[in-house]
């Protein structure tokens, strides 16, 4: 039994890029069964690059996390 706090798990769905702001045209994410992989990742706002040259490997089921200051990118990365 639910209670009022409680919500189904939630499934992982497939969301297509479509942000013209990248830094690379060209393909930067892989995901399969073992993990996700990406190379050069970059964020613009305009003209500015605020994220640049970010490279990440997670394997599948694996917890991870960035840390940093205030400003520093973060939640842009993601």
């Amino acid at each position: 039994m639910m209670d009022k706090t409680s919500k189904p798990p939630r499934q992982p769905v497939a969301v297509p890029v479509a942000d013209n702001d990248a830094v690379s045209d060209g393909p930067r994410l892989v995901a399969d069964n073992k993990g996700l992989f990406a190379q050069n990742l970059g964020k613009r706002f305009k003209k500015r690059p605020v994220v640049r040259g970010v490279n990440l490997s997670i394997q599948r089921g694996e917890v991870v996390g960035l840390l940093g200051p205030n400003g520093a990118g973060k939640t842009t990365c993601f």
